[in-house]
């Protein structure tokens, strides 16, 4: 690895230095046992360059048996009849697992394996993989699931719950969300019982917050308590790596936590608990705001009565989303604070800082590798789409690792997400994939050579087939990748080859990778971006591009082709999905978009001046519809034909955004007067409880 420092001179020179390194690449030099050098490199399109050449794996995972069940002869004989199979087949790479944590292996029994490996020419990576680390424990925050309704009458309330230690519980009004109790309970045998006392003519709700345990053996395995078990894992790990010696055949090591590493499921909404968890993110807290007070108005502390960072990283949030209750409560002192929810930061700032926090340990983690035991590429598979999967960092992990998935649709969605995760990245990063066949998946020749176009049309540039040597089908694979990887060595083009692409902002409910009849694809993206609502049949958002930095907004159709109206004196550039842009200039003050099923980018349009006149007049529709209907409920409806008929002259004069605010006004509130909601009480909050 070429070694950068960068020291804190100015944050001008940091930020050039950053550019340089990303425009410049990665690169490596890795000295093999027999002093050996090799020159790496990752170019633009996501592919490994060694020694100038690119290195583009098509291979098999191979799980030892002689590291994986025991150190025999047999078992080593068995790894060795495995390596000539492969070399019989014209299989010539590997990633080499270990079947079990490898920092419980003696190195000497993994040097024995990697001889071999080095005696029949193979080129292997190393899975790392190493297992059991300390599990997540923390406090989920869930309360549309989590939750109790109907309750008027006091008593003892049990609720089921799983590998839960403790849990934090409210019980609140269900329509106010006004609080009557908080406390805390600890589990017994899988389940825990909230005391009540409260006697209602309303309904109350409990709401309750398990401190769940997530082992190696549960279903959102994934993401371990990096905060307490970092070091010592770290050190297990180069402790046995750093006595190997790796030959010329080394090309990369690959998941140094675990192959399932990431967040899925209920891990997705906790909060961690740990003392190492809330002290690191205590000290996030204090570099990011200069005094409490900032902290007390950006997470809408409505007393602003947090008295320390400390406190503030203890707090556990007692709604998510649009459901629960708006305060935060803290499980030392068993005291809650008020929360203004629409404006509070705390998910964000949650958020931000676990991003921050989970990619700091996987580049040191890579970079201990990368010092310490080889100077390889150290790749992660991206289990999930999140920030810390996309390298920030000018030093760090080198790529990332498509996980296998089941079906087409499952992995076209899994590489467009990497694909995306690896272009935003701060510098080159190499893509690789892992298939798990199985006999109702690539059964046929054609159904493994699609999904390795799949793969290849979105960027990948190595593939290994995660297969059991005594499966069926095992020898019939290993032929027909080797015969795929044939037709790829002829095509000259390949490792510069990089996917078209169009990208939509992770958050968009209508968002879904797929291929445009063009062949460009429709990729999610974790930059900026928002869906704006049209109304009607049409569909839009406005995004930061994540290589560009532009903010761009795109329109589509998904129904049918047509034709919208901007109210724009100025002419406007439409690029469509193949990159091709047309100018249109304005007519009577508007301008004239065709729209069809594949979104078009609008160039030349801020985000005030989007506002179609169809969705004008969608909205005067819909209001004209409430009036005829309040009409025979003997509500007066003059004020809304009133502001009607004014909203039809300022829409004529193109005044489109006040048109639309009137009718939208009129049309919410005659909605809440025929709901007959103008008397119910408020939720003040904002939440759903």
């Amino acid at each position: 690895m070429v070694k950068r420092t960068i020291r804190p001179y100015s944050l001008i020179a940091v930020a050039l230095a950053v550019l340089a390194l990303a425009s410049a690449g990665m690169a490596g030099t890795y000295k093999d046992r027999n002093g050996s050098i090799h020159q790496w490199t990752i170019n633009p399109s996501h592919a490994l360059i060694w020694e100038g050449s690119a290195y583009l794996p098509f291979g098999i995972v191979l799980e030892s048996k002689y590291l994986a069940s025991g150190q025999t002869e047999e078992n080593y004989s068995a790894d060795s009849l495995a390596v000539q199979t492969l070399k019989s087949a014209g299989i010539g790479d590997i990633i080499l697992r270990a079947g079990k944590g490898i920092s419980a292996i003696p190195p000497e029994a993994v040097q024995r394996v990697i001889d071999l490996l080095e005696s029949a020419g193979i080129r292997y990576g190393v899975e790392i993989s190493d297992p059991p680390y300390t599990p997540l424990t923390g406090y989920v925050i869930q309360p549309s699931v989590n939750r109790y309704d109907g309750i008027r009458q006091p008593g003892e309330i049990t609720r089921k719950v799983e590998d839960t230690k403790t849990a934090v519980y409210v019980i609140c009004d269900a329509r106010s969300g006004d609080i009557a109790s908080t406390g805390q309970v600890v589990a017994a045998g899988g389940q825990i019982a909230v005391p009540n006392k409260v006697r209602s003519s309303r309904d109350q709700v409990l709401l309750y917050y398990p401190q769940k345990v997530f082992t190696s053996e549960s279903r959102e395995r994934g993401l371990p308590d990096l905060w307490s078990s970092y070091d010592h894992h770290r050190d297990n790990i180069v402790g046995v790596l750093s006595k190997v010696k790796f030959g010329p055949g080394l090309r990369f090591f690959i998941d140094p936590f675990s192959e399932y590493f990431g967040v899925r499921g209920d891990v997705r909404y906790t909060i961690p608990a740990s003392p190492e968890f809330r002290m690191e993110y205590t000290a996030w807290l204090a570099r990011k705001y200069g005094n409490m007070g900032d902290l007390d108005l950006a997470w809408g502390i409505l007393q602003h009565d947090i008295a320390s960072y400390a406190e503030a990283a203890r707090l556990i949030p007692l709604w998510q989303g649009t459901r629960g209750v708006a305060a935060v409560y803290d499980d030392t002192t068993g005291k809650y604070h008020k929360v203004d929810t629409p404006r509070s930061s705390f998910w964000s700032d949650f958020a931000e800082f676990r991003a921050f926090s989970v990619r700091a340990y996987m580049d040191g983690m890579a970079d201990v590798v990368k010092r310490s035991v080889a100077e390889v590429p150290v790749v992660y598979t991206a289990s999930g789409f999140e920030p810390f999967f996309v390298g920030r960092s000018s030093t760090g992990f080198d790529g990332l690792a498509v996980p296998a998935a089941d079906g087409d649709a499952t992995l076209a969605a899994r590489a467009g997400r990497v694909f995306s995760m690896s272009e935003t990245a701060i510098r080159e990063e190499w893509i690789i994939s892992r298939l798990k066949p199985a006999d109702t998946i690539y059964g046929t020749r054609a159904d493994l050579y699609g999904a390795l176009n799949t793969l290849r049309g979105l960027g990948t540039k190595g593939f290994f087939l995660d297969v059991k040597a005594d499966s069926p089908s095992y020898i019939t694979l290993l032929g027909w990748l080797s015969d795929f990887a044939k037709t790829v060595v002829r095509d000259k083009q390949f490792a510069g080859f990089a996917p078209r692409v169009v990208y939509y902002p992770a958050s968009l409910e209508r968002g879904a990778v797929r291929q445009f009849t063009s062949g460009v694809w429709w990729l999610p993206s974790l930059s900026p971006g928002m869906e704006i609502k049209t109304g009607g049949d049409l569909a839009a958002y406005i995004m930061v591009h994540p290589v560009t930095k532009d903010a761009e907004i795109y329109v589509w159709s998904p129904k049918q082709d047509t034709t919208i109206h901007l109210a724009i004196r100025d002419s406007i550039t439409v690029v469509n999905s193949n990159g091709e842009s047309s100018n249109i200039k304005q007519k009577n003050g508007r301008v004239a978009v065709r729209v069809g099923r594949d979104p078009v980018a609008l160039r030349g349009v801020s985000m005030e001046q989007f506002i179609p006149v169809e969705a004008v007049e969608d909205a005067m529709a819909k209001l004209s519809q409430l009036m005829d209907k309040a009409k025979r409920k003997l509500i007066d409806t003059t004020a809304y034909e009133a502001a009607l008929q004014r909203a039809q002259g300022l829409l004529s004069n193109n005044q489109v955004s006040v048109a639309l605010d009137m009718v939208r006004v009129s049309v919410d509130e005659l909605s809440v007067r025929l709901r007959g909601l103008e008397s119910e009480p408020v939720n003040v909050t904002g939440l759903g409880i």
